[in-house]
């Protein structure tokens, strides 16, 4: 699949996991979310799941995003590399294991909550593990 065709493809969690995000985005609920819109909040679940090595198989999954709304410009090679590169983790289904690191990040934090500075351990170990891979 070409980085063109991926930015078509659609991105999905369960319907439990669909409101669970949209109360991740609610400063209400969560009054210290950075997360204004719903596709930030799903791209930092998948960091989280990733960083962590943790992912929850998909269930009964819901189209709610497309690529462009979570990754921007970044293509389908970039996000299997960093997979690849972060977790070991050698798939070829790309978009299956982004749903899976997402729905355990979106469990974990609405769960624990967010809290300010875990973005920060994830960028810093991000760069570290690409350092080590180039």
């Amino acid at each position: 699949m070409s980085d063109e065709d991926i930015k078509e493809k659609q991105l999905g969690i369960n319907n439990k996991q669909v409101v669970q995000l949209k109360e991740l985005s609610d400063v209400k609920k969560f009054p210290d979310t950075p997360f204004s819109r719903q596709g930030a909040a799903f791209r930092f679940a998948f960091a989280l799941g990733l960083e962590r090595g943790l992912k929850i198989e998909r269930d009964k999954r819901k189209n709610i995003f497309q690529w462009s709304q979570v990754f921007g410009d970044a293509g389908i090679q970039e996000i299997k590399n960093l997979i690849k590169t972060v977790s070991g983790d050698h798939t070829n289904d790309v978009t299956k294991a982004i749903e899976e690191y997402a729905a355990w990040g979106v469990n974990f934090m609405h769960t624990n909550g967010y809290h300010q500075g875990m973005e920060m351990n994830i960028l810093d170990e991000y760069e570290s593990r690409l350092e080590k891979s180039e």
